[in-house]
């Protein structure tokens, strides 16, 4: 999740109150959340951590959807706008889309623990070989997402609109 409404600029005193940036927030506090995570996740059967590991991640993303689409379809979005003094309910959804940010980065990278440590190593056998392309072949899949899901991002709300936008991730995750 990564939103940003207002200057491109780093976060400081002088304008506080102009920039929104949710992606910062989370990546900073998920940090956090993920450290024991990955000790957790080695001391659960690795099929049912990643099960639940999808159903937390769809459950994440679609609460945050379902708040972005909240502040930016209704008359929330004219508080959201004054920043640093927007109302009660504004920072509650901010805070809600945080919390489900960080629930998100947290069944990611369960479902990267198990697949990358105990999956590709079965599958593979012993083979470096297979081994080796195989780690080639899902970091290359990993890097591609990562470089084109901001781009479809990016590219869908300027073709669209916020509201569009999250309406349609919100669709698509259900």
């Amino acid at each position: 999740i990564f939103v940003r409404r207002g200057p491109d600029a780093e976060a400081s005193a002088e304008n506080d109150d102009a920039i929104c940036n949710a992606g910062f927030i989370v990546g900073k506090d998920s940090v956090l959340v993920t450290e024991s995570g990955g000790s957790l996740a080695d001391g659960i059967p690795k099929l049912q951590l990643v099960r639940w590991c999808i159903l937390f991640q769809k459950l994440s993303a679609t609460g945050a959807y379902a708040c972005f689409l909240v502040l930016f379809a209704t008359p929330l979005q004219t508080s959201a706008a004054a920043g640093l003094h927007a109302s009660a309910p504004v920072w509650v959804l901010f805070a809600l889309v945080v919390v489900c940010g960080c629930a998100l980065k947290l069944a990611t990278v369960g479902i990267s623990v198990a697949v990358e440590r105990d999956w590709v190593t079965c599958i593979a056998e012993g083979h470096d070989g297979a081994l080796t392309t195989m780690n080639t072949v899902l970091r290359r899949i990993d890097l591609m997402s990562k470089l084109l899901a901001p781009l479809f991002v990016s590219l869908l709300t300027t073709a669209a609109s916020y509201k569009f936008s999250v309406a349609f991730f919100l669709a698509f995750g259900i």
